[in-house]
């Protein structure tokens, strides 16, 4: 989990991904933009030490897409670079040091950094994913009967939660909930409001051991939320005053973020809702219109996009203080950026934010005829005006 919680509904994650992959192709103008100030720094000079930043982070080549998925304590950010081709696979890389990308050596989606550097990569080939530490890679095995895995987030101690599951085809089974601790694998219990063969899947841990997850329920667009703690104890997540509360995210103070779901897939998602402890009741924090991607483990600081004809980046609070909408990046040889998605966040000092405050990193279209995509740096986030 590190500085950052990983963002996701999972499913609807890695579709989203899978959407951005088929949308960028070929990109022009290399490296140009990098370090380049936002346009909305003309007010910086009433921004004191720490006005706001946007940049967008390097590519190896031209032509290449990218995203930036996650960022930790060192500003570190994982993400992923891909070629123009619709054929090109994405690579999982590192932006360290204010350095070019570093290939992690596999193809793949990074989906949470931990303070240590530890990297949780899915992979999209056969269920396989992978953990990235010091350069080596270590293959994250599930179970005999569910050789399948998915990762959605890590901790600080390097305990991973997911899911694992079957192979597909007429012998397939089905989807459950699991932790990996130094690489072993151990199948969460089944809740028990789940049917004795539903589907449940890990979402996020936190630093003390507390796993969020879900059950699959047909019948609506997103089931029951559940928790797990790493000694053996579970229960699920009141829904409050709706039965369609979904959580998605927990920090290290043991508050739980997630949303109203959507009584049909046709519909979209309802406000962000908090709840203070796995025991208590959930509170709506954000209005109808906001898509939550990443909790900040401590600080309580969310960020993710505002739906719209333009999507658009965005900074809160768990307080829920009014949304800050993220400034969109330079222009890319001469094309404007279409929309924002913001998918991590830190705090602190790093090699990008000398003078400290909030850092974003997520992920940017431009209108070029290929409609390219690329990674995305705010400092001063909190700043912005």
């Amino acid at each position: 989990m590190g500085q950052t919680t990983s963002r996701t509904w999972l499913v609807w994650r890695l579709a989203t991904v899978a959407m951005t992959l088929l949308a960028a192709c070929s990109a022009s103008g290399g490296d140009r933009g990098v370090n380049a100030p936002s346009r909305a720094s003309h007010s910086a000079a009433r921004q004191g030490a720490c006005p706001p930043e946007v940049r967008l982070l390097p590519t190896r080549t031209a032509r290449e897409s990218s995203e930036a998925m996650a960022i930790n304590a060192k500003g570190w950010v994982a993400g992923w670079l891909a070629g123009p081709g619709p054929r090109d696979k994405r690579r999982a890389v590192l932006w360290r040091d204010s350095g070019p990308p570093l290939d992690l050596g596999v193809n793949g989606m990074p989906v949470d950094i931990n303070d240590d550097g530890v990297i949780a990569i899915q992979g999209f080939e056969n269920g396989r994913s992978h953990l990235w530490k010091d350069g080596t890679l270590h293959r994250l095995l599930g179970t005999q009967s569910r050789s399948g895995t998915i990762v959605a987030s890590l901790n600080d101690h390097g305990v991973v939660v997911g899911s694992v599951f079957g192979t597909y085809g007429a012998r397939a089974s089905s989807a459950r909930a699991a932790v990996w601790r130094k690489e072993k694998v151990r199948i969460l219990r089944r809740p028990s409001e789940g049917s004795r063969r539903g589907e449940y899947f890990g979402q996020d841990i936190n630093n003390s051991g507390l796993v969020i997850g879900y059950l699959d329920r047909p019948e609506v667009s997103y089931g029951p939320s559940h928790w797990w703690r790493t000694d053996g104890r579970d229960g699920a997540l009141s829904t409050g005053d709706t039965d369609r509360g979904f959580a998605t995210h927990v920090d290290d103070r043991g508050r739980v973020v997630g949303f109203v779901g959507a009584r049909s897939e046709d519909d979209p998602p309802g406000p962000i809702i908090k709840w203070r402890s796995v025991r208590s009741e959930p509170k709506k924090v954000l209005d109808r219109g906001y898509r939550l991607t990443a909790v900040h483990p401590d600080s309580g600081h969310v960020v993710g996009w505002r739906d719209g004809d333009n999507r658009r980046a965005f900074l809160a609070q768990l307080s829920g203080s009014r949304p800050i909408l993220l400034p969109d990046p330079p222009d890319l040889d001469g094309f404007d950026a279409h929309t924002t998605q913001a998918w991590g966040v830190a705090t602190g000092r790093n090699p990008y934010a000398a003078n400290g405050g909030i850092t974003a990193v997520g992920s940017t279209f431009f209108d070029t005829p290929d409609y390219v995509s690329r990674a995305v740096l705010w400092t001063c986030a909190q700043n912005v005006r």
